[in-house]
C-alpha cells in the first residue's frame, strides 16, 4: 500500500477541484484506460481501477472530507496494516477517527451518519463505466460488466466470528460502543464521550475471528452483471442498480451500483441530446440549381431535396430522424448542414459567367422601389421590474457595491446548509422548494451568491445579488412560483448593526423620497443573528392607516441582520476577525408599492396595454 498514488494526482486535478471538474477528469480518464478500448495494453486495467477508486472517494463529500483530513487511512481502515496489525492494542482502526470527524461535520449540522460504530450503516455505492458505440446508445443494448465489491462473508454470515462461535457483548460499554469519561479541569468537571477502547466502538468482542474475513464480516468479491442499456441514453448518464453496491455494516442495507455511460465518437454523426447533426458536402451546381441528396441517418440513407440558391452553412431539419428520447416519448430531429465545395481551375468562360451573375445580383440588391410604403418603427418600453431594478443598482453601485450573479439551478449545500439551514431545520418547512434531485434545487433565494462570493473572495466584500428565484406557490394576486429577489452582503472588520441600519435608511430615502420614515422590528433568520424586518411608513396615508397598509400605517419591505458566525465559518472566513451584515428584498414588492400595482400576475402576462403605462 506504500506505493499508492494521491487520488487528486490520479485524476489530475487540484485539491480544491469542483464536482464538475472531478466528473470531467474522471470521464476523460475512464474512456482513456477502459479495458475494452485497451485490450493490448495490460496496464490499462490497473489504471482504470485506480481512476475508479479515486473518483469513488472524491465524488463523495463525506469520504472526500475524511481523505483530506487523514489521507488513505481515513477511507480505508486496512491501510498501513489493517485490523490486528501493529502495536495499538490489537489493531487501531482509523474508522474511529472517521466517525469522530463525521460527528463534527455530519451529526452537528443536519443528519450525517451515526457516530456510533455499532449502528447499522448503509453500504457504499459503486461507480462503473461502460463504453458504448454511437449506435448502441441510440438503439439500446445489453452489456456485461465486471464489478469488484464488498459482500457479507458467507462463512460467518457477516458476524465476523468463526463458525461455532459468537461475538460477545462488550462488558466495558455494555454493547453501546460508547464510553463516558469525566475530567477535572480548572474550569470544573467535564464529561466527554468516545469510542470504547475495549471493543473499538463496535459494542462486541470477537475472541475467535472468522479466518476468511479476518473478523471484518465482509469480503471483497468480483461479480459479473448484465445491464440493460435503454435506447436514447446519452454520454455521462448513469443507470442505477439498487442494492448492488457494497454490503452494509451491522445489518445496514447494501449500497447501489451506478453504471455511467461513455459513448465513442461517430465518424460522421454528432449528438446533442436526442438530436443528431451531420455535415454534407455539395457541389456549386447543386447549391445553385437545387438537387435531391442521399442523406445518411441512423436508420440508413434517405432522399432529401434542397432548393436552388442554397447557401453554404445552411442547416435543414429532418423531423423525427434523430434518436429516441430515453423516456420513450418520441424521437429527436436530424439537422443536416450543407457545405459548398468551391470548384478549382475554372475556365475563362466559367469565370465570365460567374462574374456576370455576381454583377446582376449586386444590381438587383441596389434597386429601390420608391412606391413601397414605409415601415413604422415601433419602439418598446422598459419593463417596470427593470426600471426599479436599474434604480436599485444605481444606488448601491454609487455606494461602492458590486453585482454578483450565479446559477438559478443550485446545490442544496449553497441554498440551505451553508446558510445554517441543515436538512432537519424547521425553516425548511416554510420554503416550498422545487427539488430536481436530493442535492439539486431551483434556488429559493439569491443568498447562495453570498456564500459563493465569500468562498472565492477575501474581505472586504460589498455585493448585491439580484436574480430570479423559485418557490412552489399557488398563483394568485400576491403569489407567483417565479419572482425576483435582491440580496446584499457586506463583510469587513468592525461591521456593526448601526452600519446596516444607516445604509438601508439611505437606500429607502433614495428610492421612496427624502421624507421616508423607516423602522426596524426584531425577527429571526437562520443565517443572521441578530435579525430584523425593516418597514417604511405608508407613503399613501403617512402612518395614519389605509387599505394599502391594512390599517397599520407601515409596509414591510425587507429582512436583514448581522451574518451568523457559522455562515462566515462555513465560508472560510474567521468570525473572530470579521463581521458582516446581509439584507434581502423582493423586487416585485418594491415595484408594486412604487407604481401602486395590486396584482403580481400583470408583470408576467406581457399585456402591452399594461407595459405601455411605464
Amino acid at each position: 500500500m506504500a506505493d499508492k498514488r494521491d487520488y487528486y494526482e490520479v485524476l489530475g486535478v487540484q485539491k480544491g477541484a469542483s464536482d464538475d471538474e472531478l466528473k470531467k477528469a474522471y470521464r476523460k480518464l475512464a474512456r482513456k484506460y477502459h479495458p475494452d478500448l485497451n485490450k493490448d495494453n495490460p496496464e490499462a486495467a490497473d489504471k482504470f481501477k485506480e481512476v475508479n477508486e479515486a473518483y469513488e472517494v472524491l465524488s463523495d463529500k463525506e469520504k472526500r472530507a475524511k481523505y483530506d483530513q487523514f489521507g488513505f487511512a481515513g477511507v480505508d481502515p486496512s491501510y498501513g496494516g489493517g485490523a490486528g496489525a501493529g502495536g495499538y492494542g490489537g489493531g487501531f482502526d482509523m474508522g474511529d477517527l472517521g466517525d469522530l470527524f463525521g460527528s463534527f461535520f455530519g451529526g452537528g449540522f443536519g443528519g450525517g451518519r451515526s457516530s456510533r460504530r455499532n449502528a447499522p450503516q448503509r453500504g457504499e455505492s459503486i461507480r462503473q463505466t461502460v463504453i458504448l458505440s454511437f449506435e448502441e446508445a441510440a438503439f439500446g443494448c445489453e452489456k456485461e460488466i465486471t464489478v469488484e465489491r464488498i459482500e457479507s462473508c458467507d462463512d460467518c454470515g457477516g458476524t465476523g466470528a468463526a463458525k461455532g462461535t459468537t461475538a460477545e457483548t462488550c462488558p466495558n460499554c455494555r454493547g453501546t460502543g460508547v464510553v463516558t469519561q469525566t475530567q477535572r479541569t480548572p474550569l470544573g468537571m467535564f464529561q466527554t464521550q468516545g469510542a470504547c477502547p475495549n471493543c473499538r466502538g463496535t459494542g462486541k468482542i470477537i475472541k475467535k475471528p472468522c479466518p476468511k474475513c479476518g473478523g471484518q464480516g465482509r469480503v471483497r468479491k468480483t461479480r459479473k452483471f448484465k445491464v440493460n442499456i435503454p435506447a436514447g441514453i446519452d454520454d455521462g448518464q448513469s443507470i442505477q442498480q439498487r442494492g448492488q453496491g457494497n454490503a452494509g455494516v451491522n445489518g445496514g442495507p447494501a449500497g447501489d451500483l451506478f453504471v455511467t455511460v461513455a459513448i465513442r465518437p461517430h465518424p460522421i454523426f454528432t449528438r446533442n441530446g436526442p438530436d443528431v447533426h451531420v455535415d454534407i458536402p455539395i457541389s456549386f451546381a447543386q447549391a445553385a440549381l437545387g438537387d435531391t441528396l442521399q442523406v445518411p441517418t441512423i436508420d440508413g440513407r434517405i432522399e432529401y431535396k434542397i432548393p436552388e440558391g442554397t447557401q453554404t452553412g445552411t442547416t435543414f431539419r429532418m423531423r423525427g430522424k434523430g434518436i429516441q428520447n430515453v423516456n420513450g416519448r418520441g424521437r429527436g430531429d436530424q439537422y443536416v448542414r450543407v457545405n459548398i465545395e468551391v470548384p478549382k481551375n475554372l475556365s475563362d468562360k466559367q469565370k465570365k459567367l460567374l462574374e456576370q451573375a455576381a454583377l446582376e445580383k449586386k444590381l438587383a440588391a441596389e434597386t429601390i422601389d420608391v412606391t413601397l410604403p414605409g415601415d413604422e418603427v415601433v419602439i418598446g418600453k422598459k419593463h417596470p421590474l427593470n426600471i426599479v431594478l436599474d434604480e436599485f443598482k444605481e444606488i448601491f453601485l454609487g455606494l461602492g457595491f458590486s453585482i454578483a450573479e450565479g446559477p438559478e439551478v443550485e446545490l442544496d449545500h449553497y441554498n440551505f446548509e451553508a446558510l445554517n439551514i441543515p436538512k432537519d431545520h424547521p425553516a425548511r418547512d416554510t420554503q416550498d422548494t422545487f427539488y430536481i434531485s436530493d442535492n439539486v434545487v431551483l434556488r429559493t433565494q439569491t443568498s447562495p451568491m453570498q456564500v459563493r462570493t465569500m468562498e472565492k473572495r477575501k474581505p472586504p466584500i460589498r455585493i448585491i445579488a439580484p436574480g430570479r428565484v423559485y418557490r412552489s406557490d399557488a398563483v394568485d394576486a400576491t403569489h407567483s412560483p417565479l419572482f425576483h429577489q435582491i440580496e446584499g452582503l457586506v463583510v469587513d472588520k468592525g461591521i456593526r448593526m448601526s452600519d446596516l441600519k444607516g445604509i438601508l435608511e439611505l437606500f429607502a430615502k433614495k428610492l421612496y423620497g427624502e421624507d421616508t420614515v423607516v423602522r426596524f422590528r426584531p425577527h429571526h433568520f437562520p443565517f443572521t443573528e441578530p435579525s430584523a424586518e425593516m418597514d417604511i411608513q405608508c407613503y399613501r396615508c403617512h402612518g395614519e392607516g389605509c387599505p394599502l397598509c391594512k390599517g397599520e400605517g407601515w409596509i414591510e419591505i425587507l429582512g436583514c441582520g448581522m451574518v451568523h458566525p457559522k455562515v462566515l465559518e462555513m465560508s472560510g472566513i474567521d468570525p473572530n476577525e470579521y463581521s458582516g451584515y446581509a439584507f434581502g428584498i423582493g423586487l416585485e414588492r418594491m415595484v408594486m408599492g412604487r407604481f401602486k400595482i395590486d396584482d403580481i400576475r400583470l408583470f408576467y402576462e406581457n399585456d402591452v396595454r399594461f407595459l405601455h403605462q411605464f
